[in-house]
């Protein structure tokens, strides 16, 4: 009897979580449609205020992962710059952190690996001493010493398995809906600036089409990982296929030439890893060949596009680059000071592609922003983390090869993007980091975690 009582107790407590996500992500649509930021909240407040308490990783941090994809079109302040919802989401989940993780004794001694962000982000920030325009700098160290905190706050948190587990729910679900929204966006006529692609809009906002695509090569990793986990084939693996193929056609849609890249290496790295090579091979083939057919002429445009024009000139921009490279190899031309190197070399190249432009690729923006110094403490760090993930003998085969994944999904799509400053960027390491802790704490402190605790 008393069993059946307590059978009956978490499953209403699990009811009441699921009710409590869908009413969130609800919640976060009309936010997102509507704009209506402080009209919505006022009702959600005792919601907020005890998932902030009891579930941190729904709310604030797992609302903070659900809304990254929209990070560009959530101006607080109603203007295409300024403070973002995901920026007070940030804010609030380290105090939430730090609080939660005080009271109840959830701390815990990090890896060392993370004194290869910190010495990098300290790195960055100090540069400004020697700059070619130093007032680039003390505009990115905000943001980039945001990020270092918010990274290392998280790193010091001790997470339980079902926390772990809640995060990666919150990714896979707004990479899914981020997916939705842009292929509405893109049937229904609405491009970013002159271009055929797909992008985010909202308020007279846009999202960069390879944000957008970048933001879910961590959602299709985690859905590939729950899809080929052991198990019989039921409605949660038959609604993974759904969500998978919708963030694969976004991710055409947009025209991300590097997310496809990425994603192209996720599923490369579980047939690698899989035992079941044929027919997951199968799978792959059945999966893309539809949605490839569905888009080929704007496809081949696409991609025929990035062999006449060299990337959309990116092959002129790194060849000015290089050349930049002498100059400032060793310190580095200062944080976000790439423009203005490249400006200062633009006459070494064959031709020529505009002043001020970005980098398009952060290992060429390392080399010539930070220098040999700083690129060292990048390489040392992505070296940290890579091990982190593969030292962990006792942790599942699963988890591992969906990080794996994401890993070099992350790094392939790095040769055509400069996000390291990005929020989606910086989710990874931080998942890397609650990994290792999560296998630390069943390690070393034989913490015992009850069904229904957090």
């Amino acid at each position: 009897m008393e069993m059946s009582r307590a059978v009956k107790k978490i499953n209403l407590r699990k009811f009441i979580l699921v009710m409590a996500a869908c009413l969130l992500c609800y919640s976060a649509v009309k936010i997102i449609v509507d704009e209506r930021f402080f009209w919505l909240a006022i009702p959600a407040l005792p919601l907020v205020a005890y998932l902030s308490i009891r579930e941190p990783f729904i709310f604030p941090f797992g609302m903070y992962l659900f809304l990254i994809p929209f990070d560009s079109v959530l101006s607080v302040t109603g203007r295409a710059q300024g403070t973002t919802l995901t920026k007070l989401l940030g804010i609030l989940t380290m105090m939430i952190l730090l609080i939660k993780g005080s009271f109840e004794n959830r701390f815990v001694q990090p890896d060392k690996t993370v004194l290869c962000w910190t010495f990098l982000g300290l790195y960055a920030a100090s540069n400004y001493a020697w700059a070619i325009e130093p007032q680039l700098v003390l505009y990115r160290i905000p943001m980039a010493l945001g990020l270092l905190t918010f990274y290392l706050i998280v790193s010091f948190y001790r997470a339980s398995e079902k926390q772990w587990n809640t995060l990666k729910i919150v990714l896979l679900l707004g990479g899914f809906l981020a997916s939705i929204f842009s292929i509405y966006s893109y049937f229904s006529g609405s491009f970013y600036m002159e271009s055929q692609r797909a992008t985010l809009m909202f308020g007279g906002r846009q999202t960069n089409p390879d944000d957008i695509g970048f933001s879910l090569l961590i959602p299709v990793s985690i859905c590939l990982e729950i899809l080929f986990a052991d198990g019989k084939f039921d409605w949660k693996k038959i609604a993974c296929i759904l969500v998978l193929a919708t963030m694969l056609f976004c991710a055409i849609v947009t025209g991300s030439r590097g997310a496809m890249l990425g994603i192209g290496v996720i599923f490369l790295v579980f047939l690698l890893s899989s035992g079941r090579k044929f027919a997951m091979g199968l799978f792959f083939i059945a999966i893309s060949l539809p949605l490839v057919s569905l888009m080929l002429q704007f496809l081949t445009a696409r991609w025929g596009d990035a062999y006449s024009s060299g990337g959309a000139g990116r092959l002129e921009i790194w060849s000015v680059g290089l050349r930049a490279i002498r100059a400032y190899w060793l310190t580095g031309a200062g944080t976000d000071n790439f423009p203005i190197a490249y400006t200062q070399f633009v006459n070494y190249g064959t031709g020529f592609e505009g002043f001020f432009r970005a980098s398009h690729n952060i290992y060429l923006q390392f080399i010539v922003e930070q220098g040999l110094i700083g690129t060292a403490f990048l390489f040392w760090g992505l070296i940290r983390h890579y091990m982190l993930i593969r030292s962990k003998r006792d942790a599942g085969e699963s988890d591992k090869k969906m990080l794996t994944g994401a890993f070099w999904a992350m790094l392939a799509a790095a040769f055509f993007g400069d996000f390291f400053w990005d929020k989606s960027f910086w989710v990874l390491w931080m998942m890397i980091i609650i990994f290792d802790n999560l296998h630390k704490t069943a390690r070393g402190f034989k913490t015992v975690m009850r069904d229904g605790e957090i």
